[in-house]
Order: C-alpha cells, then sequence, then structure tokens
C-alpha cells in the first residue's frame, strides 16, 4: 500500500497481547475509546510535560473526544497492516486504562524502531512507569526482530534524541502523510460506526470491527 515498508516483515507472528500480574497490554482499538480518553484526560500535564517532550508536540492539550477517536482508527489500521503497533495497557479486569505503549519506524539512521510509552498520573506512585518500561524493553528484546530498538524519554533525553541524524526516504513521508489528520474515509467510517454502536447497540452487540483486507499475524 503506497509503497510503504512494514515495520516487520511478513512472516513475524505480532504479539498478540502481554499478560503481567498487574497489567495486560493489546492493541489499541477504537473499542477503547472511553477509557482511553479518561486516562489521556486526566493526566494533561503529565504527558505534555513528559511523553509530549520527545515530539515537540503540546498533546494532548485540547484534544476531544472525537479527535480521539481519530487517534485511535489510525492505531488500529496502521496495527493491521503493521505499519506500527499501538498497545493499550489494561488493567486484568480491563476496567481501567492505565496507559499505552507504541512501536513505530524510527527516522533516526542509528536505531530500526522507536517505542515509547506512558501511563496515567494516577499510577505514577505505584511505580507503575518503571515495571512497564521494564516488561517492555525484556519483551522487545525476546519477542520482537528490532535489534537497534530506541527508548527516547529513558535511555536517551529529549535533548539528546533531536541531535541524532535523521533520515528521509518515500516510507518515513508517506507514514507522516498518513497520520490520522490525513486519513480521512477511513477515520470518518470509524466515527460513523462508533456512532451507530452507541445509537442502536442492540444491533452491533457483537461489539466494533474494523474490516480489512490485510489482517495482522497474532500469536
Amino acid at each position: 500500500m503506497d509503497n510503504r515498508k512494514t515495520l516487520v516483515d511478513d512472516d513475524f507472528v505480532v504479539p498478540f497481547e502481554l499478560v503481567t500480574d498487574q497489567f495486560r497490554l493489546r492493541m489499541l482499538s477504537i473499542n477503547d475509546l472511553i477509557k482511553d480518553y479518561d486516562a489521556v484526560m486526566s493526566s494533561v500535564d503529565h504527558l505534555r510535560n513528559t511523553y509530549s517532550l520527545i515530539s515537540g508536540s503540546s498533546w494532548p492539550v485540547g484534544l476531544t473526544l472525537e479527535e480521539d477517536l481519530i487517534d485511535l482508527g489510525w492505531h488500529q489500521r496502521e496495527f493491521t497492516l503493521r505499519y506500527s503497533f499501538a498497545y493499550t495497557v489494561m488493567t486484568l479486569d480491563e476496567t481501567q486504562c492505565l496507559g499505552c505503549v507504541y512501536l513505530e519506524p524510527s527516522r533516526k539512521s542509528s536505531f530500526d524502531v522507536v517505542v515509547s510509552m506512558w501511563v496515567r498520573v494516577s499510577e505514577l506512585g505505584n511505580g507503575l512507569d518503571s515495571d512497564l518500561y521494564g516488561t517492555v524493553k525484556k519483551w522487545i528484546s525476546e519477542l520482537w526482530p528490532f535489534t537497534r530498538p530506541a527508548y527516547p524519554g529513558r535511555e536517551i533525553t529529549a535533548e539528546q534524541w533531536k541531535k541524532f541524524q535523521m533520515t528521509f526516504s518515500k516510507s518515513t513521508a508517506i507514514a507522516e502523510y498518513r497520520k490520522p489528520r490525513y486519513c480521512g474515509a477511513f477515520l470518518i467510517s470509524c466515527l460513523n460506526r462508533y456512532i451507530v454502536q452507541m445509537a442502536f447497540p442492540s444491533l452491533t452487540s457483537g461489539g466494533l470491527v474494523i474490516n480489512s483486507a490485510i489482517s495482522p499475524k497474532i500469536a
């Protein structure tokens, strides 16, 4: 699709989830909208002053529920096409979103993947942030095919990250172009499906499913 390079080879089986005694990681989808939005908006200042420093953005300041739905639809589509992988961090009983983990292509020549993550501010006091980082780092090392992962904001400060040489290719240009604000047709479809689900729950009791001609290989 658009000659864009996938983040992993076709024969790699993408992990469906990672479960510990504290939390569960699984694919982030539009079905997680309400819980994800709660986690994000309860932690605006924390995220802006930590996670968003890496990209230099002000996210999630001013984020609306509709914009978050668009973001989640984009992340879900990226996952099914194997271009990037976003995992939600949930409590074991799935009642609360604790944060997110993202695996994305690196635009820095020294690395083959960028791994970033955040936890909601209410979980900082119990050590979840460091536990999540340690767990994910081990998971990436043992199960994923990357040899040069980058953890900006962790092993690399925001200032150090900015100094690494950037690479530019048609693939990375397409990746930028296909970010949420440009993926109109698919994301409008996500919004319409979500509205239908909220308005007519009896007709969509089986849950909301985004159809894709290309399905992820998951374990």
